[in-house]
């Protein structure tokens, strides 16, 4: 089943494999893999860098719960004041944490797959 999300055709898979295409748009092509490589790179960001808060708690066990997800667990869903949360905490770091250009891309990437997973995929 395909359905289209923030100009991005989004494939709906019922069970996820590293190769497995999550996202398509134009040229661009966004896997389960790719996927878990910009998380794992957004939790270390959140984890490293931020302070201790409730909202970075919070975004971190929604960003553990796509994480589980995407290797065919079966995490609790979570609120959707949480996904919320996710998703700005996401886009604090967009803007708060790059210290060069080159970490400013991957970490608008990484911060935007995420996001773009989490309303695409969490909020059903």
């Amino acid at each position: 089943m395909y359905e289209q999300f923030m100009g991005y055709t989004i494939h709906r898979a019922v069970v996820f494999y590293p190769h497995t295409i999550l996202f398509t748009k134009e040229n661009e092509t966004v896997t389960v893999s790719m996927l878990q490589e910009a998380l794992g790179h957004i939790v270390d960001v959140i984890v490293k860098r931020s302070p201790v808060l409730a909202r970075y708690e919070i975004a971190l066990k929604v960003l553990r719960a796509v994480q589980i997800r995407l290797t065919n667990g079966q995490p609790r869903k979570p609120s959707k004041n949480g996904l919320k949360v996710a998703c700005d905490v996401l886009s604090e770091i967009q803007k708060e944490y790059a210290l060069t250009e080159e970490q400013r891309g991957r970490i608008d990437t990484a911060a935007f797959w995420c996001k773009l997973f989490i309303e695409g995929f969490m909020r059903n």
